[in-house]
């Protein structure tokens, strides 16, 4: 659902979810800056921005599921997308490459703690953004996703992923979801 100005004038608990959200930066360690997005999964409707003068206008312009910023990290691309409301990110880690060159930074965050569930808590002090423990997954020969054991570990100001045996000839996929707040 959209949202006005007003809403959150008006609406004191949206108002410091989306005063959260801006506090905090996720930031891959390590990870190039000029990585190559590739849109994915392109949907049916087409967005116009009519805005300023008809020459600044952009018609047309698709809409996609998913974006693929690949190679962020040697051998780990990024995916970002939304589902059930939730936005969420996939590290898909190819053959050969190392899931524990995977270190993220919460920018604006007072505390990282793994809770009782297995998931990540990133205290904003007053407020709490919960990214539940991660799914990892490989997909077997007859195209059924194998689940792969693993869970975050954290180190000092960043969090970083233990994965249990997996079969590294084959792409690994490391997806946690992000619970916008929880009070």
């Amino acid at each position: 659902p959209r949202l006005s100005t007003s809403d959150i004038d008006q609406t004191p608990q949206i108002n410091r979810e989306v005063e959260a959200l801006a506090k905090i930066r996720l930031e891959i360690l390590g990870g190039r800056e000029h990585a190559v997005a590739t849109p994915m999964d392109q949907q049916q409707t087409l967005t116009h921005y009519l805005m300023g003068e008809p020459s600044d206008w952009r018609t047309d312009v698709p809409n996609f599921k998913r974006v693929r910023y690949s190679e962020v990290l040697p051998g780990i691309d990024v995916e970002y997308y939304g589902r059930d409301g939730r936005l969420e990110y996939d590290f898909v880690v190819h053959p050969g490459a190392d899931p524990k060159a995977i270190s993220l930074k919460f920018e604006g965050s007072k505390g990282l703690s793994i809770n009782t569930d297995g998931d990540l808590v990133i205290d904003l002090g007053s407020q709490q953004i919960i990214q539940y423990a991660p799914v990892s997954y490989q997909t077997g020969s007859d195209g059924q996703r194998v689940h792969i054991a693993s869970a975050y570990t954290v180190m000092d100001d960043s969090v970083g992923f233990q994965v249990a045996a997996w079969d590294s000839s084959k792409a690994l996929v490391i997806d946690p979801v992000l619970e916008y707040s929880r009070y």
